[in-house]
């Protein structure tokens, strides 16, 4: 553990100068690093830190700690108080610490030259015996662990405005996946914008449909059975009319977001937008010629490879596919048992292994 001392030379050099709130900072995260029994600072993601507010304190915190936002083992719920939740993921363990209410007064007499309250906090916060300066609580977390770090590898894209949403964050509202913004957890409302769309930084102006275009979009609205182009078609119809981006957001029932997709859409692309059918479902995994091929080889005797066994079993079927016919990457037993399920291969020779 590395003496206080160090600890807020650092922060000060991050935060260009040193101040009360960063010392409390650094001292609740070595006041709980002792009860948790953990060494400070950390390098990998066992220790979570929920700080509840931003500024001072967290500088100090990070110092001591290792933790950090782009790491994510650093999280902020502003509450607005000097406190912090530390958790063991490994054991679970929570502990939450913050000033006791008498600190500011305490601070006096461990520093009874400073000059003022401030130089008093600075000074005696480094000095003060941690069950004079701080409370400590036992804390269970209302959100699992699971649901606080996510899944950093999971991506969605969400179903009204289109943007990415990373690290499991989408929300499933009336069975579609949108983002929580469009999920009516937004911290923002966004402007109208009229003919206008800022994208990729720069402002977009975009063209009405002209008279052969609306007749497109008319004979779309008819005859098309994907609802996504229809909805389009139906945005841009109401666009063409004179109808603002809010306006035909509100006529037809989405977020002004999912408008502005789609005129972003028609000003890169025009009607070719339209030939753009939604994806229905993942992409296949394998190809047509790999399925056949598949079959192809199962169908056969393993002999007809100039393998020493008469019969298949899925290990050795997987094996032949993947390192000896090269027709593969890689393929799971359980999907290559799947796979040949579906298919019924005719005169198929498996033993029962």
């Amino acid at each position: 553990m590395r003496p206080l001392e160090l600890i807020l030379q650092e922060s000060a050099e991050s935060h260009k100068h040193l101040c009360p709130r960063q010392v409390l900072g650094a001292r609740i995260s070595l006041l709980a690093a002792e009860m948790l029994k953990l060494e400070l600072p950390r390098s990998d993601k066992r220790l979570l830190v929920i700080a509840e507010t931003d500024g001072c304190t967290v500088d100090g915190i990070i110092a001591a700690t290792g933790c950090h936002i782009g790491g994510r083992t650093l999280r902020i719920r502003d509450f607005g108080k000097v406190a912090a939740t530390f958790v063991d993921t490994h054991s679970g363990m929570a502990i939450r610490i913050a000033p006791s209410t008498q600190s500011r007064s305490l601070a006096w007499n461990h520093a009874p030259d400073a000059r003022n309250d401030w130089e008093a906090m600075l000074l005696g916060y480094q000095l003060m015996p941690a069950d004079d300066l701080f409370y400590v609580q036992d804390v269970h977390l209302n959100i699992s662990l699971v649901e606080i770090t996510s899944k950093p590898s999971k991506k969605a894209q969400c179903e009204i405005c289109h943007e990415e949403i990373i690290n499991g964050r989408e929300v499933i509202r009336g069975g579609s996946i949108v983002c929580r913004s469009c999920g009516g957890e937004s911290y923002y409302e966004v402007l109208q914008m009229s003919e206008r769309l800022l994208t990729d930084n720069r402002q977009l102006k975009v063209r009405l449909p002209n008279a052969a275009e609306m007749r497109q979009l008319r004979q779309i609205l008819e005859e098309s059975t994907y609802a996504r182009l229809c909805r389009w078609a139906e945005a841009l119809l109401f666009y063409g009319a004179g109808l603002e981006a809010q306006s035909i957001a509100e006529a037809l029932g989405v977020h002004v977001n999912t408008i502005y997709a789609c005129l972003h859409r028609f000003a890169h692309m025009g009607m070719s937008l339209f030939q753009c059918v939604p994806p229905q479902g993942a992409p296949p995994r394998l190809t047509t010629t790999q399925m056949d091929e598949i079959a192809r080889v199962a169908e056969q005797s393993p002999t007809e490879f100039g393998l020493p066994y008469g019969r298949w079993s899925l290990a050795k079927l997987q094996e032949c596919l993947i390192h000896q016919r090269h027709l593969l990457k890689a393929i799971g037993r359980e999907h290559l048992r799947r796979l040949l399920k579906k298919n019924i291969f005719a005169c198929v020779m498996f033993s029962a292994s």
